[in-house]
């Protein structure tokens, strides 16, 4: 399951990414909310957190410190999800 997952988890990376980039809120909420379901299967609070911020509307957030926050939890979260596939398929 977390393998299929991460197809979608990049996606909203993505979306997130350019919606924030042209300061469309409302998309960027709507995207995080789809992508915290996902998020909270990888076991990342601290992303989690971030996404929930974004879907609640982003108070006090500044657009750049809240896009290397997502770009480094996005990129911890694969990051592990691509060390626990790999332990998977060498284990059969």
């Amino acid at each position: 399951m977390i393998e299929f997952s991460q197809p979608f988890v990049s996606q909203w990376e993505q979306q997130l990414h350019e919606a924030l980039l042209v300061g469309d809120w409302e998309s960027a909420a709507n995207c995080a909310h789809k992508a915290i379901s996902s998020v909270r299967l990888y076991g990342s609070p601290k992303l989690e957190t971030l996404l929930c911020q974004i879907r609640d509307g982003g108070s006090g957030m500044n657009f750049v410190e809240i896009q290397q926050a997502l770009s480094a939890e996005f990129a911890s979260v694969t990051e592990t999800v691509n060390a626990w596939v790999a332990t998977q398929k060498s284990a059969t």
